[in-house]
Parts: C-alpha cells; sequence; structure tokens
C-alpha cells in the first residue's frame, strides 16, 4: 500500500488551491502554475470535455476509461477534472479527499504486486463522495502478467470504483483491455490554441510579448501545451520578461523564416550567387543543412497554399506573414513551386547517404535557380498555347531582326469533333491554314484526298506571298520548328513531325501519324506551325494535310533471345566469336 499512499499525498498537494503570486523565492513553473482544474480551461480538446461533461450530467459513468494521445495534450489533467467532477469537489475548496483518487504511475509500479495492491483495496467504498477513481499514467507500460491479473477487476468492478487509463502508446496495450473501456483519443493542440493560451498567460505574469514570437514556440511544441509552457519559462527567462520573435529564435536556436523569403527571393530571380551566400551564413550561424532543406520545401509548400484565398487558413502564422507568403506566391509561378518541392524532397532523401552534405545542399539550390530561369524563358520567350480560348497571346516574329520585335498571334477556333471511322470533312479555313484530318481505317499504302480550294485574298491574315522553295528548303524550315519543339520538351510533338517526314506535293504538305493521340496534339500547334513553314519558305499557298492510319493486318511476332542473337550475328558476326571465346550458353 506504500506506493499508493504516498502518490495519493503528492496528488492531493498537486491539487491544493495555488496561488498566481510569482517570486524568486517560490517560483512555480507555468505547466504546474495554471495547469487547468475546470473543463472550460482545457486546451484544444473540447469534443473530449463536452463529452465528457454530458456523460456526468446524465449519470452515464462508465467502469473505465482509455484516455491516449500524444504527451502534453492533457490526458491526465482531465483525468483529474473528471475524477473530481463526478465526486461533486469543488476544485477551490479546501477538501481532503487523498482517499477518493489514487494515481498510479505504471512506468514503475508495473508489477503484478502492484495491480494485487489495487485489487485488494478497490473493495473498500469510499469515505466521502460516490467513486473511488483510480487514474494509471503509462498503462502501457504494465507487464503482461500485470495486465492479466487486471482484467477481471476491470470488467467487474464494484459500483463505487472508476479506472481511468493514460497512455501515450495504446497500440502496446493488449486487446483484452482495450476492448473493456471507453476510448478517447487526445490530438495534438493546434498552434493558434497553444499561442492564444500562452498570450493569456504573459498577460496575467506582465510579461511583454510579440504575437510572432509566440507562434514561433507553439509550431516548436509540435502540439504538446506542456512543451509550449516549458519553452515559454526558459524564453521569458532568458530575455528579462520580454518574449520577443529575435528572443525566441535565438534562445531555441530556431532557422528564421526571413532566411526562406530571402532565399526563395534569390531563386525566383536565378541569383545562383546570392542563394549559394545566403545558405553559407545559414550553415555558419549553426544549423543544420538537413533542416534547411525540409524548411525550404515546407516554405514552397505554404506559397502554394497561399496562392488561393481558400487555403490560406492552412498556414500557421500571424497575419502579417501571411501577407509575405501571398506577395511572395504571386511572384512563384506553380510549376516552379511543384518542381521546387520535387527537387527538394529528392534531396531530402538522398541527404543521409551522401558523402558531401553541403554539396548536395548546394546542389538543390542551383537546381531551383534553374528551374525558376526556365520558366521565365518560357513565359517571356513561347507562346503557351491555350486551345480554344481565343486569346491573343504575344510570341516572338521568328526571323525578326529585332529581339524585341512582338506579333500577335490570332485566336484559336474549336474544331468540330470527328468520329473516328468517318473520313472528316475539312475543318475549314483556320489563321491562314488549311487543313483536313482524315482517318483511312484499315487501308494501307497511298492515299488520294480531294483538291484544296484556294484561299481567297481576304481570308489571309498577312500579306500574300508565292516564292518558289525546293525539298530541302521544306525539311529545313520543317526540322527547325521540330528542334524548337524539342527545346519546349514537347517531345510527343517533335517525334511526330520527324519519326517520318511528310509528303510534299508542289505546295501540299501531306503527314502521317501514328495514332489518335497524336492527331489531338497536332491540332494543337497546326495552326503556328503553318505560320512557321509559310514565313520560313516566303510562300503563303502553302496547305497542310494530317492523318492516322490504323492497320489491324499487321502481325506481331515475339522472339525469343535465340532469335534475337541469330539476327545480330547476321549485322554483326564478330557477335559468335565472342560467345564462343566466352562459352555462352541461353537460358533455358
Amino acid at each position: 500500500m506504500r506506493p499508493l499512499v504516498q502518490n495519493c499525498h503528492l496528488w492531493q498537494s498537486a491539487l491544493s488551491p495555488r496561488t498566481h503570486h510569482m517570486s524568486s523565492q517560490n517560483f512555480i513553473v507555468s505547466a504546474r502554475k495554471y495547469r487547468p482544474e475546470t473543463w472550460d480551461a482545457v486546451v484544444g480538446q473540447k469534443s473530449i470535455t463536452a463529452t465528457l461533461q454530458n456523460a456526468i450530467a446524465k449519470g452515464q459513468i462508465a467502469q473505465s476509461y482509455l484516455f491516449c494521445g500524444p504527451r502534453g495534450v492533457g490526458k491526465t489533467t482531465c483525468a483529474r477534472i473528471f475524477a473530481r467532477s463526478i465526486n461533486g469537489f469543488d476544485p477551490s475548496a479546501q477538501t481532503d479527499y487523498a482517499f477518493n483518487i489514487f494515481e498510479l504511475d505504471a512506468a514503475t509500479h508495473n508489477g503484478v504486486d502492484d495491480i494485487r495492491e489495487i485489487t485488494d483495496q478497490v473493495r473498500i467504498p469510499p469515505q466521502i463522495g460516490q467513486y473511488k477513481v483510480y487514474v494509471i499514467d503509462e498503462v502501457h507500460m504494465l507487464s503482461t502478467a500485470a495486465f492479466n491479473a487486471f482484467l477481471k477487476t476491470l470488467e467487474e468492478p464494484p459500483a463505487h470504483a472508476v479506472f481511468i487509463l493514460a497512455t501515450t502508446e495504446k497500440h502496446k496495450i493488449i486487446p483484452t483491455i482495450l476492448s473493456r473501456c471507453q476510448i478517447f483519443d487526445f490530438h495534438r493542440i493546434e498552434v493558434a490554441d497553444i499561442a492564444d493560451h500562452l498570450a493569456s498567460i504573459a498577460e496575467k505574469e506582465n510579461i511583454t510579448y510579440e504575437k510572432e514570437g509566440l507562434h514561433i514556440i507553439a509550431q516548436k511544441a509540435e502540439g504538446a501545451l506542456r512543451d509550449a509552457l516549458s519553452m515559454f519559462d526558459q524564453i521569458t527567462a532568458f530575455s528579462g520578461g520580454n518574449v520577443s520573435y529575435k528572443a525566441v529564435i535565438e534562445n531555441l536556436n530556431i532557422l528564421d523564416y526571413d532566411y526562406y523569403f530571402r532565399v526563395t527571393d534569390a531563386v525566383l530571380q536565378s541569383d545562383t550567387r546570392e542563394s549559394l551566400l545566403i545558405l553559407d551564413e545559414i550553415l555558419r550561424n549553426g544549423f543544420d543543412a538537413h533542416h534547411f532543406l525540409s524548411g525550404l520545401a515546407m516554405h514552397l509548400r505554404d506559397l502554394m497554399v497561399a496562392k488561393d484565398e481558400s487555403t490560406l487558413s492552412l498556414l500557421e502564422s500571424t497575419e502579417s506573414v501571411k501577407e509575405r507568403y501571398k506577395t511572395q506566391s504571386a511572384e512563384a509561378g506553380i510549376h516552379f513551386l511543384v518542381n521546387g518541392m520535387g527537387i527538394l524532397n529528392q534531396a531530402d532523401v538522398n541527404f543521409r547517404a551522401s558523402k558531401n552534405q553541403r554539396f548536395l545542399t548546394e546542389l538543390s539550390l542551383i537546381q531551383l535557380c534553374t528551374a525558376a530561369q526556365k520558366e521565365a524563358e518560357k513565359k517571356n520567350d513561347f507562346d503557351i498555347l491555350m486551345p480554344f480560348t481565343g486569346a491573343r497571346v504575344p510570341m516572338p516574329r521568328r526571323g525578326s531582326s529585332t529581339p524585341g520585335e512582338m506579333r500577335q498571334s490570332p485566336s484559336i477556333v474549336r474544331l468540330p469533333k470527328r468520329e473516328p471511322e468517318l473520313m472528316a470533312k475539312p475543318t475549314g479555313r483556320l489563321l491562314n491554314s488549311e487543313v483536313k484530318v482524315v482517318n483511312l481505317g484499315h487501308r494501307t499504302g497511298l492515299f488520294d484526298l480531294p483538291d484544296l480550294e484556294p484561299i481567297s485574298k481576304a481570308e489571309e491574315s498577312g500579306p500574300e506571298m508565292n516564292e518558289s522553295f525546293t525539298p530541302e528548303d521544306f525539311e529545313r524550315v520543317w526540322r527547325e520548328y521540330a528542334g524548337m519543339l524539342k527545346e519546349l520538351n514537347k517531345l510527343d510533338l517533335h517525334f511526330a513531325l520527324t519519326h517520318e517526314m511528310p509528303v510534299l506535293n508542289e505546295s501540299q504538305i501531306t503527314l502521317r501519324l501514328d495514332n489518335k493521340a497524336l492527331v489531338h496534339a497536332v491540332d494543337e500547334i497546326k495552326n503556328d506551325l503553318m505560320r512557321h513553314v509559310r514565313d520560313g519558305l516566303r510562300n503563303t499557298h502553302v496547305s497542310f494535310n494530317y492523318f492516322y492510319q490504323a492497320d489491324e493486318n499487321v502481325s506481331v511476332q515475339i522472339f525469343g533471345d535465340k532469335e534475337v542473337y541469330e539476327h545480330m550475328v547476321t549485322v554483326n558476326p564478330a557477335l559468335k566469336s565472342l560467345r564462343d571465346a566466352l562459352k555462352l550458353e541461353f537460358d533455358r
């Protein structure tokens, strides 16, 4: 009985009324001084406290409860408040209830003998009040034998006994115990709730503070209010009662988010030199490169979140910091942010295996600068095709002697849908280009198309040109445009235009495509393609046809290793000598 009695007296002193006077001779840490004594004072667990209050009001008191969740979120506090509430004890009254409420630390008392003391004592009714409450903290530390000894009592306790089990690791508790308890899962406390609670304490203690500083403490606590209060006390002692943002980041050795804004500004300007100098400053201040990489990845994530008002609430920061995120996010493209997070995530995966971790970090910054530069070039120098929007987008004039000379791209017209197995009708004249799409079904070989109608002068978007050109001139201009597509990383279109050169019949170009997907892809670029070809050849009478051709009669033969080898030997007989010299055989 000695451990339980000792715990009871300790707990009685913890529950006795506390003064809020703080002096140098009798200092009480904030985690104890401001431990909640009523349901309303519990921070961040509204659903659980409301459920327990309703159960008490209706008299639906269960025999056993399990409070589980991470550290510092109020499990033991709620257990003590619940124990007082069901007995009607006033927390401010000088009531001796040490023999009604018992607390056992299962981390140090985890044997069968400790559980046997509880089972022997539970039969004795309370002296005052209606219930005897047993609070077993860190219950997952009980041995298997102790759990088994506890099962019968937990399932059929006396009417006056209530068990409250608290744990941070629910998965370690055997299922037979779980099935006998009402389970309440405590969640991590929100950053905003912790910051508000710290602000209320600072006002009671006449401590000056900055909201950004309290938010940093709340974020560093990772949902544990007790950890936040411990850091709050530490920073109060460090700063002499002024919890400023600077004092917090200096005392807790936190990488200031201002560094991330500076690095991102440098990256968006493709300033590799500045970004590497900022990284060097961070490392010289003693911060870890891995921590910097993960923090920068989260910064890019926050920038992406800040792009939309509906997701801005996901940022756990003050209003002034949110405004900074909104301002910088407007300068960063969504594609850059996605690519940047991918680069940093890959660096995070490779960090521990890297033999030169600083080089890996610097390489990641260089890759970010390169990605920002490519996006800026694509945005400024090329026409981004937006099908069917009718928008006019500036694009450079090919062949212009003045680099800054621009022209307007006419609007793009929606094409009618075509049935896949029918001969498509001419789609009309689009942007000074005449295009026909033909599906030849299962036909093979050459094909015939109806003659194109001439384009009238009024329908042309520029002056008429009719210079003669050779097939070599056409191939040069055609491959020039395909090369531009390759630079834009549009590899499917580059393949479609180059894997088989189109047929040129006088001024009519005919291109065969392998599948329907390429037809839709060429649909988007056909107008720009024809402008390029006509400008390059200086001939506005060039017309363009393209089609896809399916042939189900083509047989597909699968070759084994031996057949492949025999074919390779016919191409290069030296392979046979190599095989004989190495004595290689085929797998069976």
